[in-house]
């Protein structure tokens, strides 16, 4: 982290974020290093834009990751189809 200044970021995320939301690496004393003196953050550019934009990448499959670390979808029903069986 040495020589950042300033950080500039589309959103906050909750989960993995590390610029105030999960970690604040931002901060001069989140790391055990005296070379780190902490950044600004600016966040929140174009924020709804780039909750689209990551809810869009997450939502894809990857269809170039390995077979067993592939995340397939469930196959949504179309519509109108009936999947039920008459009993008769």
């Amino acid at each position: 982290m040495i020589g950042i200044n300033r950080v500039f970021f589309g959103c906050k995320n909750d989960r993995f974020g590390g610029c105030g939301s999960l970690l604040n690496l931002h901060k001069p004393d989140a790391l055990p290093s005296t070379k780190h003196h902490g950044f600004e953050i600016i966040g929140g550019i174009h924020e709804e834009e780039a909750v689209k934009l990551l809810q869009s990448f997450y939502n894809r499959e990857n269809f170039h990751a390995p077979d067993h670390k592939r995340k397939r979808k469930p196959a949504i029903a179309e519509e109108g189809a009936d999947d039920s069986k008459e009993v008769s």
